[in-house]
Formats: structure tokens, C-alpha cells, sequence
């Protein structure tokens, strides 16, 4: 009995770290931009899709784009297109 409970506060312990440190890396919450930002032009259309917007198939990114967009400030830079999607901790 005292090693399953041993054991289950031991659990326990890693999980609140875990949830601790997940916590502290997360940040503080994006802020979202304003509407006239938003419209302003400053976005950059993905080469991905940029030939679908050539052909009519899609609007362009301002378009598509709403009011109050939620824009993520990066923390070191900001990415890059790529056709990986990367957890963010690998390089």
C-alpha cells in the first residue's frame, strides 16, 4: 500500500511540473490588432497560395483576412513557409 500511494504522489509531483514549466514557456497572450491594421496592407501572401489567388481561385490575403485577425507576436523571429510543421523546440 505505501509504494502505490508512494507511487501515485510521485505521479502527481511530475505532472504538476510539467504543467508548471508548460505554463511559464507559453507566455503572455497574443494581442489581437485593430481592424484599420489589419486592412492595412502589411500582410504577406503565402507562396503556397499565391498562384490560387493569380487564378482567381481564392481573394487575396486581405480579404480573407477578418476584422480583428489574432496576429502572435513571435518570440525569437518569425517563421518561415515551409511544408514541415515544427513543434517549435527543433531547430
Amino acid at each position: 500500500m505505501n509504494r502505490r500511494l508512494l507511487l501515485l504522489v510521485s505521479i502527481g509531483v511530475v505532472i504538476a511540473v510539467v504543467i508548471i514549466i508548460v505554463a511559464l514557456k507559453t507566455g503572455p497572450a497574443p494581442q489581437p490588432v485593430t481592424s484599420s491594421e489589419a486592412k492595412s496592407g502589411k500582410y504577406q501572401e503565402s507562396p503556397m497560395l499565391r498562384d490560387r489567388v493569380e487564378r482567381g481561385e481564392l481573394p487575396p490575403v486581405e480579404e480573407r483576412l477578418p476584422d480583428n485577425p489574432l496576429v502572435v507576436t513571435p518570440i525569437e523571429s518569425v517563421g518561415r513557409y515551409d511544408s514541415e510543421l515544427k513543434d517549435g523546440e527543433s531547430p
